[in-house]
């Protein structure tokens, strides 16, 4: 079943993965830290910046194609 397409179908599960763990882990500590408002601006300024990365990261990848510039 994995024989398709495997290292696009391998990197989209990690991506996933890996977002999927970044975003429980902010919202734990977002969660656990409701209260102080350091929190709250560092949950903010976290976000913020992997949005950035994940933009910068789509941007940056090749797209359907193997050829790089």
């Amino acid at each position: 079943m994995k024989q398709y397409n495997q290292r696009g179908t391998d990197a989209h599960t990690y991506t996933v993965l890996a977002l999927t763990l970044i975003g429980t882990a902010i919202g734990g500590l977002t969660f656990s830290a409701v209260s102080e408002w350091q929190g709250k601006l560092l949950a903010l300024i976290i976000l913020i910046g992997w949005g950035l990365g994940v933009r910068w990261w789509s941007r940056t990848r090749p797209h359907h194609t193997s050829d790089t510039h």
